[in-house]
């Protein structure tokens, strides 16, 4: 159930963000748009993630550290902030797409893994670090591509298009907690 419901509103949040990005790339106001885009990724990116730990948590977590959970929210904010921007110019030439969407990619795997070191555990986080760096490899790579396609193929399909491949990624980072265990202290 938690799972269903991190993925609702991952989704709501990526055509919020992409909508919010797409009225940067045309307003007078492009700054205040890419705020809000950013804001609607790194909101829906850290929400998501906190409801789908509470489908993996209760059996291990006892509480949260706050001040670290709040720093997942700043990195994965500005995170998106950056590579918006950066994907914003994709107009002067197509690569900036892809690099901004990197670094949105990058952000988000950073948010989770802090995210996940913010529990306060009984026992110890061991990491898988293959699978630990292939949900980063994913994460990014899909970013990249989905803020490209978003840009090569104009109109309602490639906002589509970048949306649902951003919804790809934010689904795969559930690679992240299958790259650990929790061992005896």
């Amino acid at each position: 159930m938690f799972v269903a419901l991190a993925l609702a509103i991952c989704a709501g949040s990526v055509v919020s963000a992409f909508k919010a990005y797409e009225l940067a790339l045309v307003s007078a106001n492009r700054n205040d748009w890419l705020l809000l885009a950013a804001a609607g990724m790194a909101l829906g990116s850290w929400s998501s993630h906190f409801v789908a730990m509470l489908a993996y948590a209760p059996a291990v977590a006892e509480k949260l550290a706050l001040t670290a959970t709040f720093l997942s929210l700043l990195i994965v904010f500005f995170a998106a902030w950056i590579g918006f921007r950066l994907s914003s110019r994709a107009t002067d030439h197509p690569a900036w797409a892809a690099v901004g969407g990197g670094v949105i990619g990058a952000g988000i795997a950073a948010m989770h893994f802090v995210g996940i070191a913010t529990w306060k555990l009984a026992g110890i986080i061991v990491w898988n670090m293959p699978i630990a760096a292939s949900a980063v490899v994913f994460t990014v790579a899909l970013a990249a591509g989905s803020l490209r396609a978003f840009h090569q193929v104009h109109g309602r399909r490639g906002f589509w298009l970048g949306a649902s491949q951003d919804v790809v990624y934010e689904a795969g980072e559930a690679r992240g907690p299958a790259a650990l265990r929790v061992g005896r202290p």
